[in-house]
């Protein structure tokens, strides 16, 4: 018995999300809650349904990665006549800290708010 929720039935009809109700209700079809609380209706074997085919995923492109962000901004302090040296990791907490000390100046992953003046 194949499953549908209210919305694909209202969906392979062409109908509203209230008429699928009514119209699941009025065929007296079965009701289960599933795990994520949305309602599955049981469509009796001797009724025909037409599951329309998924929507394609639209195709993702990945952006530049992290890295290559930090060094286009290393090569733009550079231009602008900035000594920059090599990037260092640390760890989140001890970069804050050395920003609030004053010890360090650029922290790459949250640069936007600590780059403010208080």
């Amino acid at each position: 018995m194949p499953v549908m929720t209210y919305h694909e039935i209202a969906k392979m009809r062409g109908i509203s999300l209230p008429s699928a109700r009514k119209y699941a209700q009025k065929k007296n079809w079965r009701r289960e809650l599933g795990n994520d609380g949305q309602a599955r209706i049981i469509i009796p074997d001797d009724i025909d349904i037409v599951v329309p085919a998924p929507e394609p995923k639209p195709e993702v492109v990945p952006g530049p990665t992290v890295e290559a962000l930090l060094e286009e901004k290393i090569n733009g302090l550079k231009e602008l006549g900035y000594d920059v040296e090599e990037p260092v990791q640390t760890q989140v907490q001890l970069a804050h800290v050395a920003v609030a000390n004053g010890d360090l100046t650029f922290y790459a992953a949250h640069w936007v708010p600590l780059a403010v003046p208080l």
